[in-house]
């Protein structure tokens, strides 16, 4: 049996009714982060009517994500991304490759 809070309309009426977004640590990370998407309206017309995703989800601009403290997120491996500065270091994931 599924969480009804849980499925994406769900998730979405808590998000209006609490009027915040809550970031959660992902793979093991120390950090709670928030992921957002950038996608063209005609791609995301494919992925709700021929991939099969709800069609739920917030929207804002780049520059309202960035104005918040947001910033963009770097895939690299570790040997690159320990090179970076400390407040750089932040907005990377390991990159692993499998094969």
């Amino acid at each position: 049996m599924t969480d009804p809070d849980m499925a994406p309309q769900g998730r979405l009426n808590c998000i209006l009714t609490e009027g915040k977004l809550r970031g959660f640590a992902p793979f093991g990370a120390k950090t709670p982060v928030l992921c957002f998407s950038e996608s063209p309206p005609d791609h995301l017309a494919h992925l709700i009517a021929d991939k099969g995703f709800a069609p739920w989800g917030i929207v804002t601009t780049r520059s309202k994500i960035l104005a918040r403290g947001g910033g963009a997120v770097a895939y690299l491996p570790r040997s690159v991304a320990e090179d970076f500065p400390a407040p750089i270091a932040i907005g990377w994931s390991q990159f692993k490759r499998t094969g």
